[in-house]
């Protein structure tokens, strides 16, 4: 199997063996990120409340799935008005 393979694999165990986010880890990830700015991920996960296993990197594929959700709703209500 290529290392391209494994690492594909890897990442999609990985994904599948992560812990759901909670409503209180979200809007935890939301506060930090107004008070610290995204891609400050690292500093962001010392500072707020989130599972102690959760990574740098969940962190900003977290923010990255937010903050679409939050673009789909702003479009949808600006073409309701």
């Amino acid at each position: 199997m290529s290392k391209e393979r494994e690492s594909e694999k890897r990442d999609e165990s990985e994904e599948k063996n992560q812990l759901p986010w909670t409503n209180l880890e979200i809007s935890s990830l939301i506060r930090g990120v107004f008070r610290f700015g995204e891609n400050e991920w690292p500093e962001l996960l010392e500072d707020i409340d989130v599972n102690p296993s959760r990574t740098p990197n969940q962190l900003a594929i977290k923010w990255r799935q937010i903050k679409a959700i939050m673009m789909n709703d702003l479009k949808r209500i600006r073409s309701e008005s």
